[in-house]
């Protein structure tokens, strides 16, 4: 599982327009988690509330 701070660097790296490869080697978390975790993360900024 990774650390909090790894996911919330990836967050931002995928702000800054980094594909998800270069997210993967920066981090260490696999690509499909990291889609997952990115496209949940959206879900969630874009819900009103």
């Amino acid at each position: 599982m990774a650390s909090r701070g790894h996911l919330e660097y990836a967050r931002l790296l995928h702000e800054q327009g980094k594909s998800l490869g270069q997210i993967a080697t920066k981090t260490g978390i696999p690509k499909t988690s990291l889609h997952r975790y990115l496209k949940r993360v959206q879900s969630l900024e874009s819900t009103p509330g």
